[in-house]
Formats: structure tokens, C-alpha cells, sequence
């Protein structure tokens, strides 16, 4: 469990710590990385590490709640009050293509589960209504994306979200989604 004060001091030095982590596991496996590891990379005491976090993992999920809290902080309002599928969809496009880092890391370490986590947070945040669309489809809405972005990363695509988009449109299959 992470436990990262409100203040910006701390702030800082959790997103210290995750850059540690992050620079870490370049070198070994996520599950190798160390206190002592983030230690000798950031320079920051082992008391300030387990000020706001109690292990390694402890950082991923807090910088996944980041993410995910970034992420409805940059939501248009429409979204969230009429909440249209392909709004989402769209939404969560273009901030996973603005933002790749967290994702890319996720991906490359094998953690895609603690994007999919934020998934359900999102379907609670939002109180979407259930009768509206299926689970698969909200499902579907934040998978894409991260699908997309792990092609983009691999293939180097230089398409823009909004011609990811139109592409995708343009499929036979998506239309019978949205």
C-alpha cells in the first residue's frame, strides 16, 4: 500500500522514486529492483522511501493512480456527464498517445494488469450505467488503446490519434461496435 502525502515535497519525491524504479529495471527485473537499488540511483533515504510506500510495487500503483487520475482530469465534460462509448474511446486514445511512458513501462515489465485495474475504477467513477453498454464494451474502450499504443511502440507508427481513429473507423469491424 502507498501512502504518498498531498504536499508537493512529497510528491516529488514519489515521482523520484519511480523514476528509480523505472531507471532500476533497465538493468534487471522489476521483481529484482531493490530499496537499496532506488537508493543508489536517486539518492534519496530509505526512511523517505517507506514514508510513502512499503515496497517497490507500492510505486507502480501509485504512478498508475496518477495516471488514471491525469487521465479523468483531462476528460471533456461531455464525456464524463453523456459519456458516449467512442468519446471515451477517443479520449482515452489521445491522452495513452500523448502520454505513452507509464504504458510503454507497464507493457515492456509485464504489468498490463494494472492498467486494466484502473479499467474498473473507471466504470465505478463514472457511474456508467450498465443497461447502457455491456462490460465488454467499456472493457473494449481501454483496451484499444493500450493495444494501439503497444503496436505504435513496436512498429514505430507515426499516425496521430485522430488518424488511428479514422483508420479504424473505416474497418468493417468497428462499425458494428460503435
Amino acid at each position: 500500500m502507498y501512502h504518498v502525502g498531498t504536499n508537493k515535497r512529497s510528491h516529488d519525491s514519489a515521482e523520484l522514486i519511480y523514476y528509480g524504479v523505472a531507471i532500476c529495471s533497465q538493468d534487471k527485473p522489476l521483481e529484482s529492483v531493490t530499496i537499496s537499488d532506488v537508493q543508489r540511483v536517486t539518492g534519496i533515504a530509505r526512511t523517505t522511501f517507506y514514508r510513502s510506500f512499503d515496497n517497490v510495487l507500492d510505486v507502480l500503483e501509485w504512478k498508475c493512480d496518477q495516471y488514471y487520475q491525469s487521465f479523468l482530469a483531462s476528460c471533456p465534460a461531455d464525456v464524463i456527464e453523456g459519456l458516449s462509448l467512442r468519446q471515451l474511446t477517443q479520449s482515452i486514445l489521445s491522452y495513452m498517445n500523448d502520454n505513452p511512458e507509464l504504458p510503454i513501462f507497464l507493457i515492456a515489465q509485464d504489468r498490463i494488469p494494472m492498467l486494466f485495474e484502473r479499467y474498473h475504477r473507471l466504470v465505478d467513477d463514472l457511474e456508467m450505467d450498465p443497461s447502457r453498454f455491456s462490460p465488454y464494451s467499456l472493457l473494449l474502450s481501454w483496451a484499444v488503446p493500450i493495444l494501439l499504443l503497444l503496436c505504435k511502440s513496436i512498429n514505430q507508427l507515426p499516425d496521430s490519434p485522430e488518424q488511428i481513429w479514422d483508420q479504424l473507423r473505416r474497418d468493417e469491424f468497428f462499425p458494428l461496435i460503435y
